[in-house]
Parts: structure tokens; C-alpha cells; sequence
């Protein structure tokens, strides 16, 4: 037995050997022993897998799984697709008197004032200045109805919605549903510490115990619960600063919008409150970047609200959820010859713990991808060996660099990729690695596979010189 193995791996090509060289000590390695690992590099040119292992077991894909969201919406929606936002008189103008009310109506865009959220209702107001209004006699409103209200993917952990890569999904969101708090010490030791909560500070509420001492600060917040809490101390003159979710991001934007009228000049004599209501007047709409410029920012940084939003976004019903849009997401997969018990997504970003996927599968969904229209698309969307997003550090420096263009995904014991190699014999190599279970620090995880990665860069056969 063991002499026709022996025999069998003489006679494969070098490329499976050079494969096997390559990922055997990764999948090996004691770090590993305990974790569940699937693992395949694939040859799309001649469809011959050079190396795979545990390919068919499901596995948790973290955020790797944005790969089905960013494909399903592409061939759903298409790149050129945008969210847009709007603002209606619902009510009569006369005299730049609104007799009735002003209400925002999201689209649920995740990157409405994301650069700035202050400065984006800043320009809402002047251009609604501009068009001559000087008082609102009824409220601002907020309707957030095209998302049903699920402000949390489905097996996501109660700890992750105070962070910003736990921010709440709606259909009206501003600022990334976060405001980041500037925290620092006092000059003496004992008394509290400082903070500042920022353009949205207003839609948080704080709880500050921390005081000014020794480096212990604490920060927690329960479930839907608007108060964070803040405890322990920071030394004197220590800044520290930590972004946090805001829990009602529809009424956090109609509250700003309210306050940035006033100082602009526009009455309000009501109040903030939420509608359901689309009725009104147009009065001015916030167009989104396309949907291929939103993708790139969701995969480079791995963006779990931009993931979330767009993945609602492919439901074709008024009211959207991300069930409605798992029917279209599973059509794309289907096409790309995925069944129903290859995978598991509950969400769309990956940061389910409910989420499984094989490896094998994963392959299946990315030659499919590069064989449509956008698919060139897709792969520039995708961080960068050494060079951007998620990849910026890693392979850096190395043979390695630049070479790979993959999807990363982290969470608890898990750490994954996928995406393509390119080797230096002109190759496009597609490759996932899943680890799953994994009780070693991500880091280090990670480490193995880019050693990996770059043993595999390394032995790829070299490219023949032409003759003269």
C-alpha cells in the first residue's frame, strides 16, 4: 500500500506535489491537532484540485460568507445599483412655512454620513434652506420600515452589539450607527475622567464611574439598553478612545437633523418621533456610491453593517429581511452548482455562529463568480497580499506580496481565507483555507497559513525563458 502512494505521488504533476509540499506541514501542524480544518487549492484553468482536504465538511466560514452576499447581490441587483435616501414634506408649504411634518426615509444605506455624520445633516439642512423653508410646524420623522426591525443577525452574541463591528442593521442608519468616545484622565487622581461622546452624542446615554488612577478601565453595556456604562480608572492625562454602537440609529438621525435646522435657522416647533408613513412631497434625495464601490469597502475592511444592509437589500419585498433575501441568495448559489446542504448562512456578513460552509463549495461559488460579467470586479474588490484592507500586513515584504486577493474571516477559533493566488508561473490559483475550533490566538493561525501560502508561491514552477 504504502509503495503505490509512494508510486502515485511520483507520477502526479509537479504542480500537485509542489501543492502537497506546501499545505501537508499547515494542516499538520500541532496548533491544528484539535481544530477542524478544510483546505483546497484549485486549478480553474484545467479544473484539477492541486491540494484538498476535508474539502466537503462544514465548516464555520465567518467572514469569508461575505463572498456569498457580495455575489448574490451583484447578480441580483448589479454593480451599478444604489441605495437612496429621501426627504418629504408631508404636509403644505407656503411662504417657507411646512405646515405638517418632515420625515426621513431611509433606504437602509450603510454608508449615509459615514465620513462624517454631522457634516452630511449639516448639507441636508442648508439644502433645505436653500429651497426657502424657515419653519416646520409639525415633527421629524423617521422611517426606517424598508428593513424589518432585526437589528441584530440571527446567532449573533449578545456582547457584539456594543462594538462597531456589531452595530445595529436598520433601514435608516447614520454615521456607521456609532460614535466613538474620547475618554481621558484628569489631572488629579480620584476624580472623573473626561469624555467626550462626539457628533452623536446626543443619541448616547453614559453612565461614567470611571475615575482618574491606575490603567483598569472597563466598558459594558446590556442588550438594547441606549446607557454605557464606564468603570475603573485612567491614568492622568491618558487618552483613550473606543467606538461604541448607537442602540436607535433612525432616532438618532431625525434628533440631529432637528438640532442642525434649528442652528441653521429653521424652526421646529414639534417633536422626534418614527413613522411608517412614505406619503409627502420630495424635497431632496442622498443617492449611495454604486453597489460596486460599497462592495469594495465591505470586503476590503470586512464591514459586517455595509454586509448586512446589502444582503437585506437583495429581498425583493417593501419590507426586507434578510430571510426574504436568503430565497434570491440561494438562486446565485444554485447557479454556481451550490446545494442546500453545502452551506448554512443566516446572516450577511459571517459573524453568525450558526454560519457553515465547506470549502469545497467556497471554490464552487468563486470560479463561478469569474466566469459573469463582474467577475473581474469582484476580485479588484478584494484585499490585497502585503498591500490593502484585511491582507495590508500580511505577506508582506514577501515573494508573496501582491499575489493573493482574498476574502479574510475571524471570529472566536476561527480563521479563514479565500480567494485567488496568482503564482509566479501565471497561474490564478483559487484557494480557501478554513479553520474552525481553533484554540491558538488568531494571529498565530494566521501565521501558519501565510507560511503556507508563501511555500506555495515559492515552489510554483518557474516560468520558462523564451528563446532568443
Amino acid at each position: 500500500m504504502i509503495s503505490l502512494l509512494f508510486a502515485a505521488a511520483l507520477a502526479a504533476p509537479k504542480e500537485v506535489r509542489a501543492a502537497r509540499s506546501a499545505l501537508t506541514p499547515f494542516v499538520e501542524d500541532p496548533q491544528l491537532e484539535r481544530a477542524s480544518v478544510g483546505v483546497v487549492v484549485h486549478d480553474p484553468s484545467t479544473g484539477q484540485d492541486l491540494y484538498s482536504y476535508n474539502a466537503d465538511i462544514l465548516l464555520a466560514p465567518a467572514s469569508t460568507a461575505k463572498l456569498t452576499t457580495a455575489a448574490a447581490a451583484l447578480d441580483v441587483l448589479g454593480p451599478d445599483w444604489r441605495f437612496v435616501t429621501r426627504i418629504h414634506a408631508q404636509g403644505t408649504l407656503t411662504k417657507g412655512v411646512l405646515k405638517g411634518d418632515l420625515a426621513i426615509l431611509g433606504s437602509g444605506d450603510p454608508s449615509l454620513g459615514v465620513a462624517d455624520p454631522q457634516a452630511a445633516v449639516e448639507l441636508w439642512a442648508s439644502q433645505l434652506k436653500a429651497q426657502g423653508i424657515t419653519s416646520i410646524t409639525g415633527d421629524i420623522l423617521a422611517n426606517d420600515r424598508v428593513f424589518s426591525w432585526r437589528p441584530l443577525g440571527d446567532g449573533w452574541t449578545w456582547d457584539d452589539g456594543l462594538w462597531r463591528y456589531g452595530a445595529p442593521i436598520t433601514g435608516l442608519n447614520l454615521g456607521h450607527n456609532t460614535t466613538t468616545l474620547t475618554i481621558t484622565g484628569a489631572s488629579k487622581d480620584g476624580s472623573p475622567v473626561k469624555i467626550d461622546a462626539g457628533a452623536l452624542k446626543d443619541c448616547i446615554s453614559l453612565d461614567n464611574q470611571a475615575t482618574t488612577g491606575s490603567a483598569s478601565l472597563a466598558i459594558d453595556r446590556p442588550p438594547f439598553d441606549p446607557q454605557v456604562r464606564l468603570w475603573g480608572s485612567l491614568p492622568r492625562g491618558e487618552t483613550r478612545t473606543l467606538t461604541v454602537s448607537i442602540v436607535d440609529p433612525p432616532l438618532c438621525a431625525a434628533t440631529l437633523l432637528k438640532k442642525v435646522l434649528i442652528a441653521n435657522g429653521i424652526s421646529v416647533e414639534g417633536k422626534v418621533r418614527r413613522t411608517d408613513s412614505t406619503e409627502g412631497t420630495e424635497l431632496l434625495r442622498v443617492e449611495s456610491a454604486p453597489l460596486s464601490e460599497l462592495l469594495k469597502e465591505t470586503l476590503k475592511t470586512s464591514d459586517n453593517l455595509y454586509a448586512e444592509a446589502i444582503a437585506r437589500s437583495i429581498d425583493p419585498e417593501p419590507i426586507k429581511s434578510y430571510a426574504g433575501a436568503s430565497i434570491k441568495i440561494a438562486q446565485t448559489l444554485a447557479k454556481a452548482g451550490i446545494t442546500t446542504d453545502e452551506y448554512q448562512q443566516v446572516d450577511g456578513s459571517g459573524l453568525s455562529r450558526r454560519d457553515r460552509m465547506t470549502a469545497w463549495s467556497m471554490v464552487k461559488l468563486l470560479d463561478w463568480s469569474s466566469q459573469q460579467t463582474w467577475g473581474s470586479l469582484l476580485q479588484d474588490m478584494l484585499p490585497i497580499s502585503g498591500v490593502d484592507g484585511t491582507l495590508a500586513k500580511r505577506l508582506a515584504g514577501t515573494s508573496a506580496q501582491g499575489r493573493l486577493l482574498a476574502k479574510t474571516g475571524t471570529i472566536n477559533g476561527v480563521s479563514n481565507l479565500a480567494g485567488w493566488l496568482n503564482t509566479p508561473n501565471d497561474r490564478s490559483l483559487l484557494i480557501v483555507m478554513f479553520v474552525d475550533g481553533a484554540l491558538a490566538p488568531a494571529g498565530e493561525i494566521r501565521a501558519l497559513q501565510d507560511q503556507a501560502i508563501l511555500r506555495l508561491v515559492e515552489s510554483a514552477p518557474k516560468p520558462k525563458k523564451r528563446r532568443k
